[in-house]
């Protein structure tokens, strides 16, 4: 939480919000123990208004100097309660957290008092992606977008600059094991991957199969690529740095990521339908179309093989996409123990379901 908090409130959009209309939100909160927005403002005051990094001076009778720190008991206390991940003091994911709070952060901007409804800081993050289905077999297409406030990638190891460096590091240890030497001190050599390559390989062309064109054909296999519709004002990236042995026990990625000053987006522009392509026919029927929602019972069946509970595998499914049986593994290793992983899945009607384009 505290990395997160820190990072939102460096930009300008939860700034205006949050620390320049503290007092509104302070005169207008019946509860401002259980207030959400009060207590927002009430640590955007804190990190922002330098009344608490100032530094304490000492005397001869107080010599101790205590950190300037800010520690907001009271909003953790409110954002966490009745969640049972964030309800806790375990180690929470920080991109999970990002997703979360910026729902309420969305959810009390339309319901709660609020100087300005259009200043409403998770738009900054929104942005839609097309993903265009192509059938090799009769050539047509489909266009479906969604939306999103990160950008997910897997971290391609194969792509590490250090390559060679990271082969002969791992050699040297496992000979050391072998041999039963200590490898504490042995310098250790991460994998050093550019994020452009990660960018690149999330372009890349993803095989999807026993996908359903239309009731009347047979399943097939497709090629999905994903690209920008619209972009955000600012992005967040998540980098997914769990994988799995051959064993399919879960491993995190120890690795190093390169990241540039400046990334250009612009290839990655979506296009929509072009000229001469052929859309692929619509029966007009939900279970027919690609979405979040749907169920792949292929990749759902492979899941459950490998002692997974079928409610979870499910939730795996669509969470990544329901097309990777990698990515599905990986979001099973990040929340398999969560309490409610096993709990019953429930299709639901959420706004962010992709839609169909033509």
């Amino acid at each position: 939480m505290n990395s997160a908090m820190q990072v939102l409130f460096t930009i300008k959009d939860f700034q205006e919000m949050y620390y320049k209309n503290c007092e509104f939100y302070f005169d207008h909160a019946k509860d401002p123990v259980h207030d959400f927005n009060a207590q927002t403002a009430k640590l955007a005051f804190g990190l922002l208004s330098g009344h608490y990094s100032r530094q304490i001076p000492s005397d001869e009778y107080f010599p101790f100097q205590p950190s300037s720190i800010v520690r907001p008991q009271m909003f953790r206390s409110l954002i966490g309660h009745g969640h049972p991940e964030f309800g806790t003091k375990q180690q929470q994911d920080a991109a999970e957290f990002l997703e979360y709070f910026l729902e309420q952060v969305h959810k009390h901007c339309l319901n709660d008092p609020t100087p300005d409804a259009s200043l409403d800081p998770s738009t900054c993050f929104q942005f839609q992606l097309e993903e265009r289905l192509y059938c090799p077999e009769t050539t047509q297409v489909r266009y479906l977008t969604r939306d999103d406030i990160m950008f997910r990638m897997n971290i391609p190891l194969d792509t590490a600059k250090n390559m060679h460096e990271v082969l002969h590091y791992n050699k040297t240890k496992a000979n050391m094991e072998k041999q039963g030497l200590r490898t504490n001190e042995l310098p250790v050599v991460r994998p050093i991957v550019p994020l452009t390559q990660a960018i690149a390989r999330w372009a890349e062309p993803e095989i999807v199969e026993d996908f359903r064109i239309n009731r009347e054909r047979p399943k097939a296999t497709i090629r999905k690529t994903q690209r920008f519709l619209t972009f955000p004002d600012y992005f967040l990236i998540q980098l997914k740095k769990y994988t799995y042995n051959d064993d399919w026990t879960p491993r995190k990625i120890d690795v190093s990521m390169d990241v540039p000053d400046e990334i250009d987006l612009s290839s990655l522009r979506a296009t929509g339908l072009l000229p001469g392509e052929t859309p692929m026919p619509d029966d007009h029927e939900k279970a027919t179309l690609l979405t979040r929602e749907q169920i792949n019972e292929n990749l759902l069946e492979q899941l459950v093989s490998m002692g997974f509970s079928i409610e979870g595998c499910k939730k795996a499914l669509v969470n990544t996409g329901n097309n990777s049986i990698e990515a599905a593994m990986n979001w099973v290793f990040e929340h398999q123990l969560d309490p409610d992983f096993d709990t019953p899945y429930h299709v639901s009607n959420r706004s962010s379901t992709p839609t169909v384009s033509y």
